[in-house]
């Protein structure tokens, strides 16, 4: 059932209630409350679309939703474009007339570009034979997938890519956005990390988003959280060194370009949630 559903449901369910404790206190027909469930049931659906509006719920929840379905293979129109992008891509590595094949996941995306980019590494791409095969992820959500339980084949892809030499994977989070699950070692927290000798990937890094923007606009951000989340994919006044569009259309590969920062301290646990589901 879709939330605008249960919107619809609970207005009238309560309007009903309303009208039938109004009958029942004055002594009226029930019809003579038709005025009171209109203002009932219109309130609710009225406070229901504001609260949506400011929290995006019904987006959130339909993206939960989808993408955990995608996680447990339950998706098989995502599947097909999956395989066909990562077909593209090992076509475009093949041609080796790049530098680089970049392929890019930002928030919930992260799922499909890891399954694209581990699809990629199966076919063969590997950038000691070819181009750089590269892999950025910005403000993640891989925990709140990986640890469902039927997400079988995406730990696989999450194992698979963590132990790559075939690739560099750079995850970039920032702790100022509150979407994602900040300088947490996707891999690691995901309960699939290889032994440390084998662990090649991803690089966690910190967009380091206040030291990048001015004042202006860190006060035009403040309190806006679902925009911040969308910030690694927008231009910053300061940037230092996490800039998407010099990732993206600049001379410098991506490892190269992370390759002289050092890691950032990861968070010690995982979030609240992750230890209760580990638990």
């Amino acid at each position: 059932m879709k939330i605008t559903d249960d919107y619809l449901l609970f207005a009238i369910c309560d309007g009903g209630f309303a009208v039938w404790l109004f009958s029942y206190v004055s002594g009226l027909p029930l019809w003579a409350g038709s005025p009171l469930f209109v203002t009932v049931f219109y309130g609710i659906m009225r406070i229901s679309r504001l609260i949506d509006e400011s929290t995006l719920v019904y987006y959130l929840m339909c993206d939960f939703g989808f993408t955990a379905a995608h996680s447990k293979g339950e998706a098989p129109e995502i599947e097909e474009r999956v395989d066909v992008f990562a077909k593209r891509a090992f076509d475009d590595w093949s041609k080796n007339d790049c530098d680089e094949v970049l392929i890019v996941g930002h928030s919930s995306g992260w799922s499909y570009a890891a399954s694209v980019t581990a699809r990629v590494v199966q076919m063969g791409a590997d950038k000691r034979k070819g181009p750089h095969l590269s892999f950025l992820t910005l403000g993640q959500t891989i925990p709140m997938l990986s640890f469902l339980p039927g997400a079988t084949r995406l730990r696989d892809e999450l194992r698979l890519l963590g132990r790559a030499e075939e690739i560099d994977w750079i995850d970039v989070t920032s702790p100022a956005d509150g979407g994602c699950y900040a300088l947490s070692d996707p891999v690691g927290v995901s309960g699939v990390a290889p032994p440390r000798r084998e662990r090649r990937n991803p690089k966690v890094i910190s967009a380091t988003f206040w030291e990048a923007i001015s004042p202006e606009m860190k006060a035009e951000l403040k309190n806006r959280w679902f925009r911040i989340h969308i910030q690694y994919l927008c231009a910053f006044d300061r940037p230092i060194d996490f800039d998407y569009f010099r990732i993206t259309a600049g001379p410098i590969k991506l490892a190269d370009r992370f390759r002289a920062r050092n890691e950032s301290p990861k968070l010690k646990g995982a979030p609240f949630i992750q230890m209760r589901l580990r638990d």
